[in-house]
């Protein structure tokens, strides 16, 4: 799998992982400690921000789930992640 598909599927694991622990790691692995991810709705900037959000929309919409690029998304990338 190339770096950038790893990253997509980090990306995804993180929005649908509903464990607060894995879902910290995934965030950790995937977004830089001072990522700052900007949505229509809100803005959050760092892991524990970045984790909050992720929360707030999980049980706001709990029958929610994320697929991979190239089937229907249910959210929007537009973030900094962990890269070179």
């Amino acid at each position: 799998m190339s770096e950038f598909n790893d990253l997509v599927e980090r990306y995804i694991a993180v929005w649908n992982e509903v464990d607060p622990d894995r879902r910290q790691r995934l965030i950790a692995e995937t977004f830089s400690e001072g990522a700052s991810y900007i949505d229509p709705q809100m803005t959050s900037e760092g892991h524990t921000a970045i984790d909050g959000m992720v929360r707030a929309v999980q049980e706001r919409f709990p029958a929610t789930v994320s697929v991979a690029p190239g089937r229907s998304m249910s959210i929007t990338i537009a973030s900094a992640f962990t890269g070179s």
